[in-house]
């Protein structure tokens, strides 16, 4: 009888300290989390929809020289595109820029043109959060690309979160272009994804 009560007490204990352990591994976990995509994050809290639009005009002109990029008003963003043969390629270049996705169509072709960029990720970079706001887009948004120069006018109809697997979203029997990054911040759980249709 002594004895199990004994036992009882000292299972209880290694119960307590194991549940502590996991407490503090969850903790530091999430904390290392957070850091790792602090500028994900940070993108989200600081976002403001009128001071994108300011920064937007203020920058346009800088990237004047770039023949081939991509424009979000509303996200004040403007980044630098590139067309990679493959997808190896295509994950190296991802953190230097926002990417075609090979096999769809290029702008002003038949098809749905496909560009991803990171939401966050682990390796930072000047690109490893570019699309971190994206899920800020709106119907009605719009979104300018560039391909050697030549100017592409985007508005954006439908946007959706769909699982990884989910290949309907770069289908190319849909006309327009499709904008895709990882979702939740932090995770690639889902897909974000914004339709636009070409206007003109």
């Amino acid at each position: 009888m002594v004895f199990k009560k004994q036992f009882k007490i000292k299972l209880r204990k290694i119960l307590l300290w194991i549940s502590f352990i996991l407490a503090i591994l969850i903790i530091v976990t999430e904390i290392f989390f957070v850091w790792v995509n602090r500028k994900a994050f940070l993108e989200q809290i600081n976002y403001d929809k009128d001071r994108s639009f300011e920064y937007y005009e203020e920058m346009k002109y800088r990237w004047s020289d770039e023949p081939n990029r991509i424009e979000i008003p509303k996200l004040g963003l403007i980044a630098k595109i590139t067309y990679p043969d493959n997808e190896t390629e295509m994950n190296k270049l991802l953190l230097e820029s926002v990417t075609h996705m090979p096999g769809t169509a290029l702008p002003g072709e038949k098809g749905n043109t496909v560009y991803t960029g990171h939401s966050s990720a682990p390796v930072e970079s000047e690109y490893s959060h570019v699309f971190a706001t994206l899920n800020r887009m709106r119907l009605g948004d719009d979104i300018y690309i560039y391909r050697d120069g030549q100017k592409y006018e985007y508005e954006v109809r439908k946007k959706n979160f769909v699982k990884p697997s989910e290949m309907s979203v770069i289908s190319q029997e849909k006309q327009g272009l499709t904008l895709l990054t990882c979702w939740p911040i932090g995770t690639d759980f889902k897909r974000l994804t914004i339709f636009a249709a070409k206007i003109q």
